[in-house]
């Protein structure tokens, strides 16, 4: 669940910088182009209970995992001259991935923890989600970061002044501030549209494998012990399904 939450948070952060900055957008338009991230996630969520009458909670959370992956690696393919449509449908796709996963979680530990823990696993759980977040912004941010400031570098105008270029490497934001109508300064924020663009694609790579790892590890360790008996109690009996597959 961290995993998937630092993933979700990372890639939202640059996704929303790049519908409002590179797209073009005022703050208020390229606000109503973050609601399909919601719808998406919460469509997820409720998504999750016909999943577990069909399968067993493992397979629909790593179903939906696998859905977020393939969100991540089509967002490689945007371009810094597309418009915010397919950005925001993408990462709608991302959120309703993990949505299965936040539903399902909670629940699988509070089922496994004694009754006398159930109180510390649902905090543990949800710390898991607010520490995950804090974390993909900071780690997916600082690459998304590395990746637009190092390729902005090699492919700024070399007829731009050091100072406008520092300014411009700080954020996407700043290019566009320090940007001309015409001239240098358009050359440069087209620069720095497509580095920051580079920077997504590098971040939804990792987030891909990211998810991918949140996957294999839902897999395995939301298996039945080894050893334990049909008679006995599993994981997941509070579900439709009855045990974890």
């Amino acid at each position: 669940m961290a995993l998937a939450s630092g993933v979700l948070a990372g890639a939202s952060l640059l996704t929303t910088q790049y519908i409002q900055s590179v797209v073009g957008l005022s703050p208020a338009v390229a606000g109503l182009w973050q609601a399909p991230t919601g719808i998406g996630i919460a469509a997820g969520v409720l998504t999750a209970p016909v999943l577990v009458s069909k399968v067993a909670p493992r397979t629909a959370i790593v179903f939906g995992l696998g859905v977020s992956a393939g969100g991540l690696m089509l967002l490689t393919t945007v371009g810094s001259a597309d418009g915010p449509a397919v950005t925001a449908l993408l990462i709608a796709v991302v959120a309703f991935g993990v949505g299965p996963l936040f539903a399902l979680g909670t629940g699988i530990a509070i089922s496994t923890a004694p009754a006398e823990r159930a109180g510390s696993a649902a905090s543990l759980s949800e710390s898991s989600n607010v520490l995950g977040s804090t974390l993909g912004l900071a780690v997916l941010g600082t690459v998304g970061t590395a990746v637009y400031r190092s390729r902005l570098e090699r492919s700024a105008p070399e007829n731009v002044p050091a100072d406008i270029l520092d300014q411009a490497k700080q954020t996407i934001g700043g290019a566009a501030a320090v940007a001309e109508p015409t001239g240098s300064g358009q050359d440069l924020f087209e620069a720095a549209r497509a580095a920051f663009t580079s920077g997504i694609h590098v971040v939804a790579v990792v987030g891909a494998v990211l998810v991918a790892l949140a996957a294999v590890a839902a897999w395995v360790s939301l298996r039945r012990p080894a050893g334990m008996s049909a008679s006995e109690p599993r994981v997941s009996e509070n579900y439709n399904e009855g045990s974890l597959r």
